[in-house]
């Protein structure tokens, strides 16, 4: 997963991978997560699930946990504290299930 835009707007939203069988095929099969640019509210919140066998909360990982697993050498993380975030979203092309139309 590479070029893409993730925005979050609180201490919710996870991004990632994890499964709760075959933990390995998932893991040794070549996906990589790299290249993306994150807006978070906090370098601190746990937005992250990279080779987590139990989804719970507090096995998701912060910004620097992520790169430490080697995902994401190249993407960046923009905190932006009190600024709305919509604008970075408006003129973005979405799929047509997801498309608002002007009328």
């Amino acid at each position: 997963m590479h070029g893409n835009l993730i925005i979050y707007r609180g201490q919710n939203g996870i991004s990632g991978a994890a499964v709760d069988f075959n933990n390995e095929a998932l893991f040794s099969s070549g996906n990589i997560f790299n290249c993306n640019r994150y807006k978070s509210l906090s370098r601190d919140d746990a937005h992250w699930a990279w080779g987590e066998k139990i989804p719970h909360r507090a096995r998701y990982r912060t910004w620097s946990e992520l790169r430490n697993t080697g995902e994401e050498n190249d993407g960046r993380l923009d905190i932006q504290l009190f600024k709305s975030l919509e604008p970075e979203c408006e003129n973005m092309a979405v799929g047509s299930a997801l498309q608002r139309t002007a009328e």
